[in-house]
């Protein structure tokens, strides 16, 4: 369950009783402390200042800068996400009442339920807005709402039939269109956006109410977003997935960030680690691939938000995992700082283009300029931890209270056990660190100091009554921006401030063998020689700690006739008159001393570490190289610059710059120094790469998006891949071909040119790619031939080239072993590299032709081509009820209809969702349930296919046959009516039987415009006749039997 912080109002009483009012009988009232954030405070007043309405019982952001109406539902919630990070950042009892303010005032204005939105996104945005809401507040209505909004999404949007799983970004049965021509088309698919952000809401829902139905709901969403729109080797986040299993792989920044918050907080709950290194990536990919020199930026007017998700999802997981601090601050600030530059300077907002400066656009909303006030909320400010620290100036506080001081300062007090302040720093160097604390406290007391979330030591803190006092301790301290906190073990005290000294004071001489002093801590001498240890300053207390139990007070060490039980490292440890300690080692190593054997170990994507000194790895793996034994100190180096003092060491993400061999040197206590070396080789794509498109054009016909082609002698190809991020290019191919352009062209091709031809993509970071075009020369190939084996519902069918199945059957396609590679293209951009390809349940979508290739010896190209035809409504489908009205009359439900022209025609099939399409005569179309034909005309008769997607996404069809009749005067008694019974079937799809024909009769099967279409002349056997329709279209049809004394017409409807 999520605890909630303590009020500073409870702490002020309940310390008040005690020593504090002594010790501050000249203070006022509690004022908040932190240090100051003038632009994230400047930000979000501006913010406030330009869209912030309060009107009777609701406050609300507007619409636009000229339009007062409350903003749109989810870009609303987006709004109020910027309050809420402005909460995070100050903890102000004010902001807090603002945010509670404006997530009720959210819900009166967009009251539960939500069905009449589509969009699981929008859905997951709100419920996002009212979980944090009730985390800040505690306002048990908006943790109730937030759950229906998850339940709500989650409900309705999981889905398996396709992808197996994922959250819908929209319904299907909300969706208004899907088609590829114009007008307009949305497609029905499963994104980043409803499903990071559903994940994101679980976790958050699991935190408030401790449920693990929320927790276990997160973990599912999370396992499917990765295994489906992420990219493990270098962090990107894919756009989408539609039903045809094609990944739309665009980037956006909100998606990385979205990504970065979900794995984070996942990590926060679960602790597993592949979850933090998986947030990293993507926080990643942001820096190195979607920035204009280090910025975001992105100028696109259409654009509401940008950056908000990231810059939010970056400060958490750098304060949830403070040790990450050091990493992304640098760019996190110069963001921020890019930001606020280029703002409106009149109103003191940025929009999403952080690289320039801001337009003034009278009607823009507030969600282009949520992205820069959430960056620099999240962007703290950072102290020199080599000035004097007032306590006051936290960052980050968890239960404490600030409180005036008699002198007019300020200092913390309120601190109970549990209690925490946290302060980002900049530590300048590594190395030991002399922490004073001033502090008071009625009774004695105790801190642990922590730094990025290490305790480091515990201080105990001593009862001073009214009467400041310093205590302090001595810490390691790591180089770099990092976090420091002050965590109450026992509590009841106060703190005024702290200092932090690198004295590093020690100047090491080293004296052989009453040689000449050498300034050095670093020494190799032979056993039985004397040996000075006599560092400065001479003054202060000194002590020292050295092999075989070795201690003492004095400055100097003297080492008599050193034997090899004496090698290793002394510490010296020196404490100067104002209490600040300095530490510093000498290693004394002896000649012909006995190393230590050094094994190694690599660590892979969180395995178990292999007792390895060489090892190949795929690229983009997660890799850690480690030493034993643990006691000594250690050096590396290796490729690409690459150094460390640390024992083992990892990469997030393995490139191939960083591949090669790594050098240890290790030192062990007794100061005998060994070495060795790890290889490190890698296979796979490069991580960092950027991936190549390929293209080619044979002998001018259209360039193709294919890597492979078979050519005849004297064919022309053109070569010409498309790859972003850099400009370098490298080609290899047979007879020695090398080329260093993009494009390149094969004039009269020859059998000596066919062959594989590698080319390689060096990025601006300079990462390598590489994709190999194979060009067979037809003179030379075999066709192999390449049949498959069909198995549709585990029978092999003996059809291989064309099959028609029933949706939900199972059709499993293989082609036989072969050496060489395979490349499948079909319906809706489906793709394939295997030699087989297996349709579990078979659906609309699989319908049309496939084509395959297989490229083998002597690059070959063979093809074989495969139609699937599938009948009937999807498996999953919802059957269509086919209605209709004439004139306004009742609705009636037939799918073979007759009417006259000039009357008004309604088809208003059933269900009543949305995601209807309608094609019909003349190229109609309609993306409408109800459509009207008035008033109809002739030429409007005919077959009306409609299609409709269910909330699955599974599609069904119903044919509406319409027959328009012609308002004249006709010779009735000359023209019987198609409804006698004078054939049968009808409707029909193959054939139909005509009764009571004679020999001497003619047949003729015309239009509904009169175009003679057929003139059978079947056999006649007691007076029936059969004719085979199944040539004809769907569509209404007239059949004429009869000769110069007696004719008559029947209306068929072929399906």
């Amino acid at each position: 369950m999520k605890k909630h912080l303590k009020s500073s109002g409870n702490s002020q009483v309940r310390h008040f009783k005690t020593f504090a009012l002594i010790l501050f009988f000249a203070s006022t009232a509690l004022s908040q402390g932190q240090v100051l954030n003038q632009r994230a405070d400047s930000a979000i007043k501006a913010f406030n200042d330009a869209f912030l309405v309060t009107q009777f019982d609701r406050v609300y952001y507007k619409q636009a800068l000229n339009d007062n109406t409350p903003d749109k539902n989810w870009p609303l919630a987006l709004d109020i996400f910027v309050m809420q990070d402005t909460y995070e950042r100050r903890k102000s009892d004010s902001d807090k009442a603002l945010v509670n303010n404006l997530c009720t005032s959210f819900l009166k204005i967009y009251p539960t339920p939500y069905d009449y939105d589509g969009w699981n996104d929008d859905v997951a945005w709100m419920g996002l807005g009212l979980a944090r809401g009730y985390e800040i507040t505690g306002t048990a209505n908006l943790l109730t709402q937030a759950e229906y909004c998850f339940n709500f999404a989650y409900d309705r949007g999981w889905n398996t039939i396709f992808n197996g799983g994922g959250i819908w970004e929209q319904q299907p049965d909300y969706t208004p269109v899907d088609r590829d021509e114009p007008p307009i088309k949305w497609p029905v698919n499963k994104e980043a956006l409803s499903n990071n952000t559903n994940g994101k809401l679980a976790c958050m829902l699991y935190e408030s109410t401790g449920k693990v139905y929320y927790r276990d709901k997160a973990i599912q969403l999370y396992s499917w977003s990765k295994s489906h729109l992420f990219n493990p080797l270098n962090g990107q986040v894919y756009a989408g997935i539609d039903r045809a299993e094609v990944v739309n792989k665009g980037s956006a920044v909100y998606n990385q960030g979205t990504f970065v918050d979900f794995a984070a907080y996942l990590y926060k709950i679960t602790g597993n680690e592949v979850m933090l290194r998986d947030a990293q990536l993507a926080a990643n990919y942001v820096i190195n691939n979607l920035t204009t020199n280090g910025i975001i930026s992105n100028d696109q007017e259409y654009l509401n938000t940008w950056a908000d998700e990231y810059a939010r999802g970056l400060g958490h997981l750098c304060r949830w995992n403070p040790q990450l601090w050091n990493t992304y601050y640098p760019f996190m600030k110069r963001n921020a700082d890019a930001a606020w530059k280029n703002r409106r300077t009149d109103l003191n907002l940025t929009w999403n283009g952080w690289a320039v400066p801001t337009p003034v656009i009278a009607n823009s909303g507030p969600t282009k300029y949520v992205s820069a006030v959430a960056m620099l909320q999240f962007t703290p400010m950072v102290q020199a931890l080599a000035s004097t620290i007032e306590a006051e100036n936290y960052n980050f506080m968890q239960g404490t209270a600030t409180v005036g001081l008699a002198a007019g300062g300020k200092a913390v007090g309120s601190l109970d056990s549990g209690d925490m302040l946290e302060y980002i720093v900049n530590v300048p160097s590594s190395g030991l660190y002399t922490l004073s604390l001033s502090v008071a406290g009625a009774a004695a007391g105790s801190v642990e100091i922590q730094q990025n979330n290490v305790a480091l030591t515990t201080l105990a803190l001593p009862a001073t009554g009214g009467t400041y006092s310093s205590v302090n301790t001595t810490v390691k301290l790591q180089a770099g921006i990092q976090s420091l906190k002050l965590k109450a073990v026992v509590g009841g005290w106060t703190i005024d401030k702290f200092t932090a000294q690198n004295c590093n004071q020690i100047v090491p001489i080293v004296m052989v063998n009453g040689k000449p002093e050498q300034q050095t801590a670093t020494v190799t001498v032979a056993s039985g020689d004397k040996v000075q240890l006599k560092p400065t300053p001479s003054d202060g207390t000194w002590s020292w700690m050295g092999p075989s139990n070795f201690s003492s007070t004095s400055r100097v060490v003297m080492l008599n006739k050193i034997a090899f039980n004496q090698g290793g490292t002394y510490t010296a440890r020196y404490v100067n008159a104002a209490g600040c300690v300095s530490v510093r080692d000498f290693v004394i190593t002896l000649k012909d001393c006995a190393p230590t054997p050094i094994v190694t170990s690599v660590q892979v994507d969180g395995a178990t570490p292999l007792l390895t000194d060489s090892l190949r790895v795929r690229a983009g793996s997660s890799v850690t190289i480690g030493a034993q034994p643990k006691e000594g100190s250690w050096t590396w180096t290796g490729p690409d610059g690459f150094t460390s003092t640390a024992r083992e060491f990892s990469f997030l993400s393995i490139e191939y710059k960083k591949a090669g061999n790594y050098t240890v040197t290790y030192t062990n206590p007794a100061g005998c120094v060994s070495t060795r070396t790890v290889k490190l080789a890698l296979a796979g794509p490069d991580p960092c790469g950027s991936p190549i498109t390929p293209y080619l054009n044979v002998n001018g016909v259209a360039w193709q998006q294919r890597e492979y082609a078979s050519l005849n002698l004297g064919d022309k190809i053109m070569v010409g891949p498309q790859a972003t991020g850099g400009d370098t290019w490298r080609w290899t191919g047979p007879n020695n071909f090398t080329a260093t352009t993009r494009e390149f062209t094969l004039e009269n091709f020859t059998a000596q040119q066919a062959g594989v031809y590698v080319a390689s993509f060096t990025n601006a970071t300079g990462c390598v790619s590489s994709l190999n075009f194979t060009f067979g020369f037809t003179g030379n190939c075999t066709q192999v031939a390449i049949t498959p084996t069909v198995t549709i519902n585990g029978v092999n069918s003996p059809n291989t080239s064309s099959i028609a199945v029933h949706s939900g059957d199972s059709v499993l396609i293989r082609f036989p072993t072969a050496d060489g590679v395979w490349r499948w293209t079909g319906p809706n951009g489906f793709t394939s590299e295997s030699a087989t390809v297996y349709f579990r349940k078979v659906l609309f979508w699989q319908k049309g032709n496939y084509e395959i290739n297989f490229i083998g010896k002597n690059a070959c190209v063979s093809t074989y081509m495969l139609a699937i035809d599938v009948t009937n409504n999807d498996y999953c489908g919802t059957p269509i009820t086919p209605y209709f009205n004439i004139n306004d009359g009742a609705f009636q439900s037939d799918s073979l209809i007759t009417v006259n022209e000039g009357a008004k025609l309604q088809l208003g099939p059933q269900p009543n969702k949305n995601m209807w399409v309608w094609t019909g005569p003349n190229g109609f179309f309609s993306n409408n349930r109800e459509i009207v034909l008035q008033p109809i005309q002739l030429s409007q008769a005919g077959v009306y296919k409609a299609t409709y997607t269910n909330s699955s996404g599974c599609l069904s069809f119903k044919n509406i046959v319409v027959n328009v009749t012609r308002v004249t005067t006709l010779a009735t008694d000359a023209v019987r009516s198609s409804q006698e019974s004078g054939f049968y079937p009808n409707p029909a799809t193959q054939e139909v039987t005509l009764m009571n024909v004679v020999a001497n009769e003619a047949i003729v099967v015309s239009d509904v415009y009169g175009k003679v279409v057929l003139r059978p002349r079947p056999a006649v056997a007691n007076g029936n006749a059969k004719i085979t329709i199944s040539s004809l279209p769907p569509g209404l049809y007239i059949i004429n039997v009869g000769n110069s004394s007696h004719r008559r017409n029947y209306k068929l409807v072929k399906e």
